[in-house]
């Protein structure tokens, strides 16, 4: 009943077509979109809706098969339903073309195409029988075959699209293909070779030619999405490696910058400690031993200058154990230790700022909070974690000390009321030289620091198998700091 010399190479290389343009299309898509490879995407979406150009011929060949007549062609309806894609296929493609090969104008030729491609669809839809000529066999043995006429306003702008991609993709992938070296190299030629041999192939469908060309087009048409996956497959690969050269790049350039800092910090911190020495020295004599009565006045200022003395040679501390938490590891020295005993000691070693901020402490600790830890960090870290709370909560605060057990760790809280903490701070709290600037912010607040503090606790707890934390809901909500470190165990 058909004429099989076409009929079925017709239909069938239709169907296959824009099934496995739908599928391979979608497939690809949903790959880019898992390893979130921008213009893979966007190529996935032109290749389904490049494919979706020969929905015309399909659900003819469909309604042969089912129906034994042609679709419904009065108003040139199996034109419509193929070419109405087009102009959606060519923006994507040109989208892929000025991001690859002009992205300063990028969004001026995407505005440009998108007008041309509503100049189409509307010459397509409302002028079909100038713009498409038809032949339709008279006894439904054949299918509808539909072609461009040339010299039609629609016909100009697909004339002018196929210019265009000669231009922006077939020439410009190949430009960039000889100005490339490996992979890429290699690439840019696969999307050149896949637009080149695209552009008359599928043009040449759209001319008013015998079926028997199909022979030809047909079979190079489903060998493109191939060509243009190869030039794109490997785009998340491609950051991966990219990324991993730029990261060994910048270790080569900056390993001997990070050698130098922690020297000149180490010699620097060692340099500044020789100096303190008689200092610290004669500011103990002239408080303590000196025989003489001394001012008020002067005595006043020694202890500014003790007190200053003392700020000095704790960022000097911090920068010497930074630095020693730098390198292969801490030294600790464990035995068992008492957290409520170290707490309440630093609780009076800090009593004379927690007056002067006029703070309330409440603790309310466990009798045996036994652990089995380095004292003079843990130390450190109780007390680095007070004095930030007393700093960081305006006068007259409430600073809450207390703790919680399990059958495995000891957890210990220092929750206050002060100025809080944001997401974005909470975030880079324990780095290092993480310090938060508060200057100037109208803060009743004390705001010196180096900004190691919190970098050393972590590192410290982090050593005994424990852990540390920081909670606060926002600004002007209090934080909560706390730690944990696994129980004493008596062997």
């Amino acid at each position: 009943m058909y004429n099989i010399n076409m009929f079925w190479f017709n239909g069938l290389t239709a169907l296959t077509f824009v099934c496995f343009g739908t599928i391979f299309g979608i497939g690809l898509f949903l790959k880019a979109n898992r390893i979130d490879a921008k213009l893979l995407k966007i190529m996935a979406l032109n290749i389904l809706f490049a494919t979706w150009c020969y929905m015309g011929y399909v659900v003819d060949f469909l309604s042969l098969l089912f129906r034994q007549k042609n679709f419904i062609n009065l108003n040139g309806e199996i034109g419509i339903i193929s070419g109405i894609w087009l102009a959606i296929a060519i923006i994507l493609a040109m989208h892929v073309g000025s991001e690859l090969n002009f992205p300063k104008y990028k969004t001026q030729i995407l505005l440009t195409y998108l007008f041309i491609g509503i100049i189409y669809e509307i010459f397509l839809i409302f002028d079909t029988e100038a713009s498409l000529g038809f032949i339709s066999p008279t006894d439904h043995s054949k299918m509808i075959n539909f072609y461009i006429n040339i010299f039609s306003p629609l016909g100009i702008i697909v004339v002018f699209y196929y210019l265009s991609l000669f231009g922006f993709l077939g020439l410009g992938f190949l430009f960039k293909g000889f100005n490339s070296k490996g992979i890429l190299r290699r690439k840019y030629f696969y999307l050149a070779l896949a637009e080149i041999i695209f552009i008359p192939t599928s043009f040449l469908e759209l001319l008013p030619v015998p079926t028997i060309y199909f022979l030809i087009t047909r079979p190079v048409l489903i060998v493109l999405p191939f060509l243009i996956y190869l030039g794109f497959r490997e785009e998340s690969n491609l950051k991966d490696i990219s990324y991993r050269i730029e990261q060994k790049l910048f270790l080569l350039q900056h390993s001997s910058i990070e050698d130098f800092k922690s020297s000149f910090l180490r010699r620097a911190s060692h340099e500044l400690k020789t100096p303190l020495i008689p200092i610290k020295a004669n500011l103990d004599y002239l408080l303590n031993e000196y025989s003489e009565p001394i001012a008020k006045g002067i005595k006043t200022r020694l202890n500014e200058i003790l007190l200053g003395y003392n700020k000095l040679e704790n960022v000097i501390q911090n920068f010497l154990l930074s630095l020693e938490l730098d390198g292969n590891g801490i030294d600790l020295n464990r035995k068992s230790l008492n957290l409520s005993e170290l707490i309440e000691k630093s609780i009076g070693n800090h009593q004379d700022l927690i007056n002067i901020r006029n703070h309330e402490i409440k603790c309310k600790l466990g009798d045996k909070l036994i652990v089995f830890a380095d004292k003079t960090r843990i130390q450190h870290v109780f007390d680095n974690l007070l004095t930030n709370s007393i700093k960081f909560t305006p006068s007259n605060g409430i600073i809450k000390i207390y703790s919680k057990r399990n059958p495995h760790y000891i957890r210990i809280f220092i929750e206050d009321n002060g100025i809080g903490l944001t997401e974005k701070e909470k975030g880079y709290l324990f780095q290092k030289f993480g310090k938060i600037e508060r200057y100037g912010r109208g803060w009743d607040i004390i705001s010196q620091g180096s900004g190691l503090g919190l970098f050393i606790s972590k590192k410290i707890i982090n050593a005994h198998g424990g852990k540390i934390w920081v909670h606060s809901e926002g600004r002007n909500k209090g934080s909560i700091f706390s730690f944990k470190l696994p129980h004493f165990k008596d062997k």
